[in-house]
């Protein structure tokens, strides 16, 4: 897995000015390092996770999406692989795309690598994410709030709102927090009527 990855990408692929070049280096190293942890570990010893984040916040948000892809791939269901992202500042840098978006498969990707996150460090006992992101938790609360709130909000990105939402309520205002509560009312009673709805139009 390593040697193959190796002869296919190199450091200066991921600086180049040329877009494709960009892309598909990201379709290699995310193809490699998805569960394998000796190309995960080469990944963040290259420093091509650092690169990545530092990239983040001037990419569009289409190029953006691609990125998390790849540092999702890079860090999820390896320790030190999470304890390299927090310490280079990975879950302030994304948190603040994920508070400037207003594209929804971008939001969605972030908010997934959080749920992602979050299920594996339950299962581990960790707080390490929690921690992380407590510094961006003022943000995180606004935007959480912003996307349940919205009626145009699509279901995929909803659904993975309301998931982050229980797992980060603590850090939201009381006021957000009744806010909230409001809303995921509506959402649920929705969801009921269309249930419904389907249940009828099949009998």
């Amino acid at each position: 897995g390593k040697q193959w990855y190796q002869r296919r990408v190199r450091a200066e692929h991921l600086e180049h000015d040329e877009e494709e070049v960009y892309r598909a280096a990201l379709r290699v190293i995310s193809s490699a390092a998805q569960s394998n942890p000796i190309v995960q570990a080469h990944c963040i010893e290259q420093g091509y996770l650092a690169t990545l984040i530092s990239k983040l916040l001037s990419q569009p948000e289409k190029l953006a999406k691609s990125t998390i892809f790849t540092i999702s791939a890079i860090v999820r269901n390896l320790p030190a692989g999470l304890d390299a992202f927090s310490s280079l500042q990975g879950f302030n840098t994304i948190s603040t795309k994920l508070a400037l978006s207003s594209h929804s498969p971008l939001q969605r990707a972030i908010l997934t690598l959080y749920n992602d996150l979050l299920r594996q460090e339950k299962v581990d006992g960790s707080t390490t994410v929690l921690a992380a992101l407590e510094p961006a938790s003022v943000m995180l609360c606004k935007k959480t709030h912003t996307l349940l709130d919205s009626t145009a909000t699509p279901t995929d990105v909803l659904e993975e709102t309301i998931l982050f939402y229980s797992s980060t309520k603590q850090f939201c205002s009381q006021d957000i927090k009744q806010s909230v509560t409001s809303r995921l009312k509506v959402i649920q009673d929705s969801v009921g009527r269309k249930k419904r709805i389907l249940r009828m139009q099949s009998c």
